[in-house]
């Protein structure tokens, strides 16, 4: 009987062993989850901060990643002679070193005189040349040149080498010199004044057009989704990475607590 006693003390040691085994496999399984946990929170974290970002760059680049320039004055003296014995009905400009997706659409055209005040140019077009754009503008009557235009432009464009010039004038017919001291001008100008009042009610017209322009739906409003989506899918973003960074630092300090408790 006693020399049976050894013999069931290994034994009973052996099955006390397997849990300790399971319990151990899952304890070094712990620092693993545990830094997968840190990077998926980490990778929320940076998908949010991304989302944010990006709203910011849906349809134009950033207003603090633009300067306005203004062209250069001495184009504008070089072509003033421009256009002798016609009149100036017109002018084309050009922006260099400046790649087409980040031209403006149009630019800013101050007319001579400065009373006629100022106006944007038609859309821009590549001629083809590489990084050059070109900008054209029909003068309303009574301006006889240009005063400066502007543009916006990226911060990295410098002049040199990028220009930005007035490359010539359009020229038109000039005004008939016999118009003014013809004495039959007078009923003319008299019959233009039912002309001008019968323009009254088309102005009159576009008026209820312009006040309807509000109501119709622009981007991002009203009858788009994407932007209602994004703060759910930001809110979503920014809860599942402070969780998962949350679980990450209560599994570490687990871990810490057990290895203080060993020691």
């Amino acid at each position: 009987m006693p020399a049976s006693a050894p013999r069931k003390d290994p034994r009973h040691r052996r099955t006390n062993l397997r849990p300790s085994r399971v319990g151990g496999r899952s304890r070094a399984r712990q620092p693993i989850i545990a830094v997968l946990l840190g990077v998926v929170g980490f990778s929320l974290l940076v998908a949010y901060s991304a989302v944010g970002a990006g709203g910011a760059v849906a349809n134009a680049a950033d207003p603090a990643d633009t300067q306005t320039i203004s062209v250069k004055q001495a184009s504008i003296t070089d072509h003033a002679g421009d256009c002798k014995g016609t009149a100036k009905v017109g002018a084309l400009f050009i922006i260099t070193q400046l790649p087409e997706a980040d031209a403006p659409d149009t630019i800013k055209v101050f007319f001579d005189p400065a009373s006629a005040g100022s106006a944007d140019s038609d859309q821009g077009v590549n001629p083809g040349a590489s990084d050059t754009e070109q900008y054209s503008i029909t003068f309303p009557a009574g301006v006889t040149g240009v005063l400066d235009a502007t543009a916006e432009v990226p911060t990295d464009w410098t002049s040199p080498p990028g220009e930005f010039v007035l490359s010539h004038y359009v020229c038109g017919p000039a005004p008939s010199p016999t118009a003014p001291p013809s004495s039959s001008s007078a009923p003319v100008e008299s019959s233009s004044s039912p002309v001008e009042s019968s323009s009254a009610p088309i102005l009159s017209s576009s008026a209820p057009a312009q006040g309807t322009s509000p109501f119709v739906p622009g981007p991002g409003e009203t009858g788009d989704t994407a932007p209602a989506s994004t703060p759910i899918l930001k809110q979503g973003l920014l809860a599942g990475g402070l969780a998962s960074l949350v679980a990450a630092l209560g599994m570490s300090l687990q871990m810490l607590k057990r290895r203080g408790e060993h020691s």
